[in-house]
């Protein structure tokens, strides 16, 4: 069975924050399902696609306690 994320769950297991997370579907990186009360859940899959990208481009800025 596969996991479940909420955002905050995906932000914490990818290192990054949530305002990140939100990004990363503002720019089409990530497509969230919606739960029955209309909050985005995430899967493992989501959690791949993060860290493809990041090491596509290289990008170790956005960590979280990291400065931007």
């Amino acid at each position: 069975m596969p996991t479940i994320y909420t955002s905050g769950t995906l932000a914490r297991a990818a290192g990054l924050s949530v305002e990140t997370i939100r990004n990363f579907e503002k720019r089409g990186i990530l497509k969230p399902q919606r739960d029955q009360t209309n909050r985005r859940i995430y899967t493992d899959l989501d959690l791949v696609l993060i860290h493809t990208h990041r090491q596509a481009r290289g990008d170790k800025r956005h960590e979280k306690g990291e400065p931007r």
